[in-house]
């Protein structure tokens, strides 16, 4: 085809189907991937661009299904990957079965592509990684902390053990008395390289005991007993508000709180107070 020719075969749309899929990569990535920190090779995701450019239409739309085909794929891929951490999860991980969902849809609208006429196709295809936004979107609002705790998951899907000279036992005790006799998660600024000096081990040595012994990570296992003790304080100190036992346990903010007990316990603090008064 002449280069004339293939200029006047552009239409506009292409460059967004092309634009779609890496997109929606670097949206989602903040959710599964444990290194998001961007490198040079991910300028490589601007090439879908220039193909939309420089392919004549009839090839130009088959290319952007295969090349978002692929992006889904990574997506199913990374998902399924977490299967080993479910215990680590409640909804969080039926949110992103959506994702892995979406991918396989749309590789089935792969195989019905000859029964559908071009604008159908398009309409499909859009439709579904819009869904996939939606969700991407949905489960950040739902699930505030699911960046840190799907990190920590997929981190722990391909570590190497570094706990084999370690005296578990003793590490655990000392944990436990950290925990339930100094309330060290109280401490607002607690992270996980300052526990993991009061134990004696590395960030990655807690953060690997930490995800074996209690199937979650470190932000889940402090959030979880910040929580823990707000339960009783609620029931305890009827006369202290909401606001005050969020702050005295350790969470930094009102919302903070409100939105790790209602992911925790399923129910507002007030609300939990209320039914168990």
């Amino acid at each position: 085809m002449p280069p004339c020719q293939a200029a006047t075969d552009f239409k506009p749309h292409t460059l967004l189907l092309y634009g779609i899929a890496p997109s929606f990569y670097f949206y989602s990535r903040q959710l599964l991937i444990a290194d998001n920190h961007y490198q040079w090779r991910d300028v490589f995701h601007a090439a879908p661009f220039l193909l939309g450019l420089i392919l004549p239409y009839r090839l130009a739309l088959p290319c952007a299904f295969l090349i978002g085909s692929g992006y889904l794929l990574w997506l199913a891929k990374t998902v399924y990957t977490l299967r080993r951490q479910r215990q680590r999860f409640r909804l969080e991980l039926f949110a992103l079965g959506t994702f892995f969902a979406i991918a396989v849809a749309v590789l089935l609208l792969g195989f019905i592509w000859p029964l559908l006429d071009e604008a159908d196709f398009i309409v499909g295809y859009s439709i579904l990684i819009g869904l996939a936004f939606f969700a991407a979107t949905m489960t950040l609002l739902r699930f505030p902390s699911i960046t840190a705790d799907v990190s920590e998951a997929v981190q722990a899907a391909y570590a190497e053990s570094t706990l084999k000279n370690i005296d578990k036992a003793a590490v655990l005790a000392k944990l436990e008395s950290l925990m339930n006799k100094d309330r060290l998660y109280t401490l607002e600024t607690l992270t996980l390289g300052l526990l993991a000096e009061q134990v004696a081990l590395s960030p990655h040595q807690l953060s690997e005991l930490i995800n074996t012994e209690f199937q979650q990570g470190f932000s889940r296992y402090i959030r979880q007993h910040r929580i823990d003790e707000a339960k009783r304080l609620l029931l305890a100190e009827p006369n202290a508000s909401v606001l005050s036992i969020g702050l005295s346990v350790g969470f930094n903010t009102q919302s903070n709180f409100y939105s790790a007990f209602r992911d925790i316990v399923g129910m507002a603090p007030g609300q939990y107070r209320k039914i168990h008064a």
